[in-house]
Order: C-alpha cells, then structure tokens, then sequence
C-alpha cells in the first residue's frame, strides 16, 4: 500500500508543480468569475474540488467551493500552500 501512495505521489508531483506555477498568473478577477457561476461547467467543479481537498476540505460541493472562494484570504490560501507537505492520505 505505501508504494502504491509512493508511485501515485510522483505521478502527481508533475501537475502539482505545473499547478503551482500557473498559480503566479491567478488573478482575482478570475476567482470573481468562477464564484459567479450559476451552474459552472464539470471540470471547474472537480477543479475547485481538487483545490479545496488539498487545503483541508474533501468532498466540497459548488456551495461550500463558493463559500470557500468569498474567503478573502482564498488567494492567499493558495499561492502560500505548502506543496511540499501534502500527506499521502490527502494524495491518494
């Protein structure tokens, strides 16, 4: 099982790092947008999912990913995330 967690942590490390550097582009302008959709397209929903997994809140649904996004401190959350000390728990 951990060498399981260990190869799907390096698969994922690649994204992770790519994410990361397009989090130098993020705007809040283009935070404002996603939070005003109505009914926001598949992929931003498992996107905003996936970002609200890794800081500390699985399972969101586009409620509590609005909520989440009003957070003024939202942006801050994310460019200041610690990729280096994502638990295997929250990667796999």
């Amino acid at each position: 099982m951990a060498d399981e967690a260990d190869a799907t942590f390096a698969q994922a490390m690649p994204a992770l790092e790519a994410a990361s550097k397009a989090c130098g582009n993020l705007s809040k302008g283009a935070i404002t947008e996603v939070k005003s959709f109505a009914n926001p397209p598949v992929g931003v929903i498992k996107v905003m999912s996936a970002v609200l997994t890794l800081l500390g809140k699985p399972g969101a649904d586009w409620a509590m990913i609005r909520k989440e996004i009003a957070d003024p401190k939202f942006m801050d959350r994310i460019v200041c995330f610690d990729k280096n000390n994502i638990s295997k728990k929250t990667m796999v």
